[in-house]
């Protein structure tokens, strides 16, 4: 029976980072860029509740 890859990676790059470390070599936060094929609206909203609407 063949080994499933998803179930040896987390294993394997444990002791990646491990040898990276023991090298001393640094390795950067991992991140992921996503790309939209259409505009995603985004509404900010402020965690004081504050609208920002002025008032007199």
């Amino acid at each position: 029976m063949a080994s499933d890859p998803l179930a040896i990676r987390p294993s394997r790059d444990q002791a990646d980072k491990r040898a990276l470390n023991g090298a001393g070599v640094e390795t950067p936060f991992s991140y992921r860029i996503l790309t939209f094929l259409l505009p995603v609206p985004v509404k900010m909203v402020d965690p004081a509740g504050d609208t920002g609407a002025q008032t007199k």
